[in-house]
């Protein structure tokens, strides 16, 4: 519950602040369009939207982060290999996107290496 008081002050706070603002009171558009959020002043229905609609937005992450080696082995099985986003040991911040790209490069690079050595 407190977490939740929490987000509400924050968008009361966006609401007022950004919307509110001198800069944009030149774009007269309701920044809720379509009565999408409850009024700023409706602590009740923001508690009801929040809790509706609030997601958690994190790609899966660190699933096998413990369970690969140095070059994304998996341990204890063979000819396996994770380059995915379960290879990182928490989250990114931001977009997954460029650093699974990086990672899979990564993986490639040890799948030549290793290759090269047999």
């Amino acid at each position: 519950e407190e977490d939740i008081n929490a987000l509400i002050r924050i968008f009361q706070f966006v609401r007022l602040s950004v919307f509110g603002s001198p800069k944009l009171a030149a774009f007269p558009a309701d920044p809720h369009p379509i009565g999408r959020f409850p009024a700023p002043d409706d602590h009740e229905g923001l508690y009801r939207h929040i809790l509706g609609r609030l997601q958690n937005f994190y790609h899966m992450a660190g699933t096998t982060h413990r369970a690969l080696d140095s070059r994304l082995r998996l341990r204890g099985c063979q000819g396996v290999r994770v380059a995915d986003a379960s290879a990182f040991a928490s989250p990114v911040v931001g977009h997954p996107d460029v650093p699974t790209r990086a990672l899979g490069h990564l993986a490639a690079r040890y799948l030549v290496e290793d290759e090269s050595k047999s």
